[in-house]
């Protein structure tokens, strides 16, 4: 039995001790599948797992013989190429059809290839990280460009299609579809304000990734935006989503650090995860949309953004989505919001007073967890929401007031995990009349509105009619009013508030 585990172990070694079938003139090759072709590959083996020895000026031939077969070298294998920092030159042949996923991966001096009209395929990150690249333009026979494949070019200066090509377009070094409906790629080097042609929709995975010069752009009639469409560029101060953008993708604008101000549009349901993480500049949001789903991670680390006017077109916060924002304060949720995630609100240990909305059913574990300062929690639901003991501090269940409901009191404390709060008394605001998501605070002398238009009328009222202030929503809570009921009338709504 030993001697059967040696021999297998033996031909293992053996089969992997080589990443290559055969070499010609210093360069290696794999037999394809086919039999009568083959792809140009590395020399990486077992024992030597890093870059290749090509360096540079390399001629690839469109056939090759080994052992007295002809074979045509059609592809550039995977990783061919990759972190050949020697590499400056590659001439290919017009038997090459594929260029395959990293081929050229971080060649970091190589200064000139020319894509031959043979190729059909240019595969993901074929061209990552090649900074002495100054120019490259896609042949009419190309009919698929893959994810990141001209990422970090950043001495790339002309990105062009043929025109004669039926897959992709070229303008202003961007690279589209045919059909200009979905924006393809952008150099890394691309600079300035840019105005989107209104045929474009689509703003494509990774399509402006690390593109710093990028200062402003119009979006115009673009409805999604991809994954990572605008990771790290630090060059964006503001953007404005156009009444016609529905969903941002994962990362959408991931690590801007210089991103100042968002301002969403009501059209948008879709945030997806980490879509504004780590945008650490980001101070000024205008929150809108349609039943919006703020994804796990969205604003995670947005240290110097403040969310108390969360407006209630949200319906569900994701895990973690607001974590590490520092600079709340007073926390008023809409009554729109039905979910809030896992660790939510993780680290946002500024936190004192929270209100909690009408709609919400479900706060996950940990979703206020490091948030120890937290004294007032108001919640507006009727039927307890579910939480589980780890859902807040410790600390807060000893010393926060629980405000909720007048007549849901009894039913709060003896629910799971509300019933542990020490002080539970009967909410200062109770809803009279109302078929929205309008929240009304209420605290020392103020009485605040979330959740609806900045200018909508405002009329307060004593209980016995009495007109004692008539504003609008954004400018009541500068008002103070003596202790006692009052009636607060908002759109077709009225509340009873306690002060």
């Amino acid at each position: 039995m030993k001697k059967f585990i040696f021999t297998i172990t033996s031909c293992i070694l053996c089969l992997s001790a080589s990443a290559y079938d055969f070499c010609i003139d210093e360069i290696f090759y794999n037999i394809l599948a086919s039999g009568n072709a083959v792809e140009v590959t590395h020399d990486y083996d077992s024992e030597n797992s890093t870059t290749g020895s090509y360096k540079g000026k390399v001629t690839i031939p469109e056939t090759v013989t080994h052992e007295g077969t002809t074979y045509q070298v059609t592809a550039i294998g995977t990783d061919a190429f990759a972190e050949c920092a020697r590499l400056t030159n590659v001439i290919l042949p017009e038997s090459i059809t594929t260029i395959e996923r990293k081929a050229f991966y971080d060649c970091s001096r190589l200064k000139e290839i020319t894509i031959p009209q043979s190729v059909t395929n240019i595969g993901e990150l074929a061209f990552y990280h090649c900074v002495k690249l100054e120019s490259l333009n896609i042949p009419a026979s190309v009919n698929n460009i893959g994810s990141k494949a001209f990422i970090l070019c950043n001495g790339l200066t002309s990105l062009t299609v043929d025109n004669a090509n039926t897959a992709y377009s070229s303008d202003n070094n961007i690279i589209y579809n045919k059909e200009q409906t979905l924006l393809v790629a952008a150099m890394s080097t691309y600079s300035g304000h840019l105005d989107l042609p209104g045929t474009v929709t689509e703003i494509g995975e990774n399509a402006f990734v690390e593109c710093d010069g990028l200062t402003s752009i119009n979006l115009g009639n673009v409805t999604t935006i991809h994954d990572y469409a605008f990771f790290d560029c630090k060059g964006l101060k503001s953007i404005t989503l156009p009444e016609s953008v529905e969903k941002l993708g994962t990362g959408a604008f991931f690590n801007c650090t210089n991103l100042t101000t968002l301002k969403m549009n009501d059209k948008l349901r879709e945030m997806g995860e980490r879509a504004f993480m780590r945008c650490i500049s980001l101070n000024d949001i205008e929150f809108a949309g349609d039943n919006l789903k703020i994804g796990n991670h969205a604003f995670e680390s947005c240290k110097n953004m403040s969310i108390g006017d969360i407006s209630d077109c949200v319906s569900e916060i994701g895990d973690y989505a607001f974590a590490s924002c520092i600079k709340h304060r007073t926390l008023v949720l809409p009554a729109s919001i039905q979910r809030i995630g896992e660790k939510a609100f993780f680290a946002c240990s500024q936190i004192s007073r929270l209100t909690l909305g009408r709609e919400l059913q479900e706060i996950g574990e940990n979703a206020f967890l490091n948030c120890n300062r937290i004294r007032q929690i108001t919640v507006n639901a009727m039927t307890p929401p579910t939480i589980s003991k780890s859902t807040f501090e410790p600390a807060v269940y000893s010393n926060a007031t629980l405000a909720v409901p007048d007549e849901s009191i009894d039913d709060y404390k003896v629910a799971d995990h509300w019933k542990d709060f020490i002080e539970i008394e009967p909410s200062a605001v109770n809803i009279i009349d109302s078929d929205n998501n309008i929240q009304v605070v209420a605290f020392n002398s103020q009485i605040t509105i979330v959740g609806t238009a900045a200018d909508a009328p405002v009329s307060v009222y004593t209980t016995d009619g009495t007109l004692v202030q008539q504003t609008v929503a954004s400018n009541l809570a500068q008002y103070s009013f003596e202790s006692g009921i009052y009636i607060v009338k908002v759109e077709k709504s009225a509340y009873k508030v306690a002060l």
